[in-house]
C-alpha cells in the first residue's frame, strides 16, 4: 500500500511539473510546427505574387493580437512580377522565424520596375497553431507613405 502511494505521489509530481501546459509552444511538436511554416510561407509567397493584398493582409498580425490595417484596396495599382525567398531561419525555440524575400514590382501609373529585399518576422501563436507575419509588407508602406 505504502509503495503504490509513494509510485502514485511520485506520478502526480512529475506530471505536474510538465511544461506541455494548454498555451506551451511545445504542445505542437517543432516538426509539425516547421512543415506548417513551410506551408504559410509558400501560401504567402503565392499571395504576394498574384497580389491577392487581402490575403496578405489575414497573414499579418502582432503578438499582442491586433491586426495590422494597411487599406488594401489603395494597392490595386501595384503590380508584382517578381518574387521569391531567398533564406529561411528558425530560431532555436522554435517559435521565431526571419524570412529574406526579394520582389519586383511597379505601380501602373509610373511603369518604373523596382526591386526590394523583404526581411519577415514570422512569430508561432500555440493558441491558433497557426503563423503570422509581424513585419508590414513594404508596398503597403510606401503605399500609405505617399498619400
Amino acid at each position: 500500500m505504502l509503495l503504490k502511494l509513494f509510485f502514485t505521489f511520485g506520478f502526480v509530481i512529475l506530471t505536474g511539473c510538465s511544461n506541455h501546459y494548454e498555451g506551451s509552444p511545445e504542445r505542437v511538436d517543432r516538426s509539425s510546427r516547421i512543415m506548417s511554416l513551410e506551408e504559410t510561407i509558400k501560401a504567402f509567397s503565392e499571395a504576394v505574387k498574384f497580389a491577392y493584398y487581402d490575403e496578405i493582409y489575414r497573414f499579418q498580425r502582432l503578438p499582442s493580437g491586433t491586426s495590422i490595417d494597411y487599406q488594401s484596396e489603395k494597392l490595386s495599382s501595384f503590380r508584382i512580377i517578381d518574387y521569391k525567398n531567398l533564406s529561411k531561419l528558425l530560431s532555436d525555440d522554435g517559435i521565431t522565424a526571419r524570412v529574406i524575400s526579394q520582389f519586383q514590382f511597379y505601380q501602373i501609373d509610373e511603369g518604373k520596375l523596382k526591386k526590394t529585399l523583404f526581411e519577415q518576422s514570422w512569430w508561432y501563436n500555440p493558441i491558433r497553431n497557426k503563423w503570422f507575419l509581424k513585419t508590414p509588407f513594404p508596398l503597403f508602406e510606401e503605399k500609405l507613405n505617399t498619400d
